[in-house]
């Protein structure tokens, strides 16, 4: 099957869905293609077709503005085209994706890349064990089905999703064994300028911190991982101090924490795969997590026809 609408936006997270609204109210025939089953993403992702809550407000603020989204795409004009995995893009922009129907293409005049990150994870001896699993794990599993990730969760890393992940164990019923952060409370208190641009997400993230210290979970800020080892009942998991470079301080408050399961994660490595491909020149962020493109005011690459938005 071959389409040719004028746009296609490759994602349909929060940018993605943005995107294809903004290109309806300019009059674009548009096309949004994910590999996911309805929009959303990642931060409003949607449960599966077959489980629906009794209180569909139990999931939270999230959920519920996901929805908001997914009706107005709905509403919309824009075309969709959900469960697609794409496996090719070419230097003539043509599209190319298999679904349920089998293969697809399309060749638009112009692709809008919202393709979101994919979580960094920096290994340690035994990383691979069963019960050790990503933050961005963690987060559907909690999100999309309100399933606890495990009865006893030690969550590991560094960034705001160390809270966000900790906070909704607790809430939902989960025991938080300890949040192991790499960063110092000093590295958060540099970061408060800019975060109090955004006052809402500072008050939330405020909000979940305030619960954990009430619930009495440890938090240990300058803290990473040494090994995670198997015992009998779940796992353990040493941790111990870092210096400023994040390097380990051995020989001093060097500890266990036992539960069944451990969520980590180091931060969001932005998925630049088709800009990569398609030649658009990048430049390297580290703050941002990586290589990202370079973009113009309104968020041209230097490719031709070819748009980036979102993480």
């Amino acid at each position: 099957m071959t389409y040719d609408p004028a746009l296609v936006i490759l994602g349909a997270g929060p940018a993605g869905v943005g995107a294809a609204l903004a290109a309806a109210e300019c009059g674009l025939d548009a096309l949004v293609v994910d590999a996911a089953a309805a929009a959303g993403g990642q931060v409003y992702r949607a449960m599966p077709e077959t489980f629906e809550p009794a209180d569909a407000a139990e999931l939270g603020a999230d959920y519920l503005e996901g929805e908001r989204q997914r009706r107005l795409l709905a509403a919309s004009p824009v075309a969709t085209a959900f469960r697609r995995q794409i496996w090719s893009v070419g230097s003539d922009l043509r599209v190319d994706a298999v679904g349920p129907e089998g293969p697809e293409s399309w060749r638009p005049r112009a692709i809008v890349v919202a393709a979101g990150t994919t979580e960094r994870v920096v290994p340690f001896p035994g990383w691979t064990l069963p019960g050790v699993i990503g933050l961005a794990a963690a987060t559907i599993l909690l999100k999309s089905q309100i399933m606890l990730p495990g009865t006893r969760t030690v969550v590991a890393g560094c960034g705001p999703l160390l809270a966000a992940v900790a906070h909704s164990v607790h809430k939902h019923g989960g025991s938080v064994a300890a949040v192991v952060d790499l960063a110092g409370a000093a590295d958060w208190a540099t970061c408060l300028p800019a975060i109090g641009s955004r006052p809402r997400e500072l008050l939330r993230g405020a909000s979940w911190l305030l619960a954990l210290r009430r619930a009495g979970v440890p938090v240990l800020f300058r803290h990473g991982i040494r090994e995670v080892r198997e015992n009998g009942s779940g796992l353990e998991v040493g941790v111990g101090p870092v210096d400023a470079a994040r390097r380990p301080r051995t020989g001093t408050g060097e500890r266990t924490l036992r539960g069944d399961c451990l969520t980590v994660g180091h931060g969001l490595v932005p998925a630049t795969e088709v800009t990569r491909l398609l030649g658009a020149e990048h430049r390297y962020d580290a703050v941002a997590g990586g290589w990202i493109p370079i973009l113009d005011a309104d968020q041209r690459t230097t490719r031709g026809n070819l748009y980036a938005a979102g993480d």
